[in-house]
């Protein structure tokens, strides 16, 4: 999805800190979730967890984009 800048009080490219908040694209994005299915996998690993099939964990790029390298068609 495009960013246009006069949408941003300030250049929506680069990460900024300011004032104790984060500005930025992609700043509101729920990261926490896949960083949360990582550290689950991490653990089963650990544990000697085995299950009966593959367990995939696929984050992707979100609404913004598509293309030939998006999706569940690619996966």
């Amino acid at each position: 999805m495009e960013a246009k800048r006069e949408d941003w009080s300030v250049d929506p490219s680069p990460l900024l800190e300011k004032d104790g908040y984060f500005y930025g694209r992609g700043t509101g994005d729920d990261k926490a979730q896949a960083a949360i299915w990582v550290a689950n996998l991490i653990r089963y690993k650990q544990e000697g967890y085995r299950p009966a099939r593959d367990l995939v964990v696929r984050p992707h790029r979100g609404r913004g984009g598509g293309g030939p390298y998006s999706g569940v068609d690619w996966l």
